[in-house]
């Protein structure tokens, strides 16, 4: 796993994330752990018996082409409730979920990763929502100037939204060529943060990911 996106990752477990994730340490630090082939970070925090999950794939918009292709690909197979979002160097699929629900969280997470094929509609409505996600931030200055900045250090394909013109050339193909080449399980890390045991993660982690290649 490439140390960008271990480090983005271990970011967001620890607090540099949305709002809703936690904000304060619990006892007790971050353990590391495998599952299955998954590699699994469970992060304590007092949350009242909930739980951040967010499931990191070690391949983002520098890993494609275009550069959308990866986001593109998120998108089409995050099931309902999942959020999706690209980075240059990874791809990310979370939500929150109750601390004793683990295993049904990550249930569709898994399947979503075990995903190998993408219908015509999938595709329609990752593109629709990857071009609303391009509307909302277009009049951000500061989303534009991060933009710039990130071409400059890693290149134009750091731009997980991509060019728009690239749009077309992408088909159910090309998506689901990305999926094969990089949704693996020996390319994903299982961030957990809140209150959750690193026993629970692993049981849980294990069921869900049992199918994925």
């Amino acid at each position: 796993m490439r140390p960008l996106l271990f480090t983005l990752a271990l970011a967001a477990a620890v607090g540099c994330g949305p709002a809703a994730r936690p904000a304060t340490p619990a006892a007790g630090g971050p353990a590391l752990d495998e599952a299955g082939g998954v590699r699994l970070l469970a992060v304590p925090r007092p949350t009242a018996g909930r739980v951040w999950l967010s499931v990191w794939l070690d391949a983002g918009s520098r890993d494609a082409t275009p550069a959308q292709l990866a986001a593109l690909s998120a998108l089409a197979i995050a099931p309902e409730g999942v959020e999706a979002r690209a980075l240059a160097d990874g791809v990310e699929l979370a939500r929150e979920c109750p601390a004793d629900a683990l295993a049904e969280c990550l249930a569709p997470i898994g399947r979503a990763l075990a995903t190998r094929r993408v219908t015509p509609a999938r595709l329609t409505a990752a593109l629709a929502s990857l071009r609303a996600a391009r509307r909302a931030v277009a009049p951000d200055p500061e989303r534009r100037a991060d933009a710039l900045a990130l071409g400059a250090l890693l290149g134009a394909s750091a731009d997980p939204m991509g060019d728009p013109q690239g749009d077309d050339g992408i088909d159910a193909a090309a998506i689901e060529g990305f999926l094969a080449a990089h949704f693996g399980r020996d390319r994903a890390l299982v961030v957990a943060v809140g209150d959750v045991r690193l026993e629970a993660l692993r049981a849980a982690a294990s069921r869900a990911f049992a199918d994925v290649p």
